[in-house]
């Protein structure tokens, strides 16, 4: 099988917002849940597992530990949105990350892995993602080529850890430099 980045970054894109457009109530009701707690959503994660493949949206609450910053699996919001009741929008997204993380040896599920990832980083980083969620309440920033300042944290991590970083600093830090140098570092 032939990996398209771009197409698996388009997949897991529209995916993503479609699962935001049919959930935006549930993202409403925690939003206002966790203001009325005096807290904010200040987190979204994007959780691929393509091994399974499932595909889940996480929400982090401004209560949630510190210590949990990159943990999904413990935050107030985990799993909102996933194939239990998402399972039309995320059905294509769980098919092309499934299909593209092929097992031939360990190496290259990790490295097919991280390759989803990087879509997956991408494409929750496109400005509709951050627009969806304003329209939600969320105080989500609109992530582009310069360092960001806002205080809502995009997520997407490796559950094997492979790679120790929020694969959205990763992106946004290429981005950064792409701008700054004028062309793609080697």
């Amino acid at each position: 099988m032939h990996y398209d980045h771009d197409t698996c970054r388009d997949v897991l894109l529209r995916s993503l917002t479609e699962a935001l457009e049919e959930h935006a109530d549930r993202i409403r009701e925690l939003e206002a849940r966790t203001r009325a707690d005096g807290h904010a959503l200040n987190g979204m994660s994007f959780d691929i597992l393509p091994w399974h493949p499932t595909i889940t949206v996480s929400f982090r609450s401004s209560a949630d530990s510190e210590q949990f910053r990159y943990e999904p699996g413990d935050w107030l919001g985990y799993a909102l949105i996933g194939p239990h009741n998402a399972a039309k929008p995320l059905a294509p997204a769980m098919q092309i990350v499934g299909a593209a993380y092929v097992l031939a040896g360990d190496e290259v599920g990790q490295e097919s892995n991280h390759l989803i990832q990087l879509a997956a980083a991408d494409a929750i980083l496109d400005p509709k993602v951050a627009q969806l969620l304003q329209e939600c309440g969320v105080r989500a920033s609109i992530i582009t080529d310069s360092i960001p300042y806002g205080l809502f944290e995009f997520v997407v991590v490796d559950e094997d850890r492979v790679f120790r970083a929020n694969y959205c600093e990763i992106v946004v830090a290429m981005r950064v430099a792409r701008r700054l140098l004028g062309r793609a570092i080697p």
